[in-house]
């Protein structure tokens, strides 16, 4: 399990426990698993994927910046809407 604290400056902020995660980032989609390289990488404005126990809960994301080091992820971004609240 990877261990993930989701932040953005708007207020939004999420701490759980998930099988994989995946990133929008500036070298395309990145998946992170758990005993993953540290890691390190800008985001660019996408969807950011947690999924666990066969579930995924997706997030609208602006820029931010991903750590990953030791099972652990902090990611912050400039603002972030879940999907369930994002209207088309």
């Amino acid at each position: 399990m990877i261990h993930v604290t989701l932040i953005s400056k708007d207020g939004f902020y999420l701490e759980k426990d998930v099988e994989s995660v995946k990133i929008p980032s500036y070298k395309g989609e990145t998946q992170v698993l758990t005993a993953h390289a540290s890691y390190v990488a800008l985001i660019i404005a996408g969807v950011v994927e947690l999924a666990s126990a066969g579930t995924t809960e997706k997030f609208e994301c602006m820029d931010g910046i991903v750590e990953v080091a030791h099972d652990k992820m902090v990611i912050l971004v400039n603002g972030l809407t879940k999907s369930s609240d994002v209207h088309a």
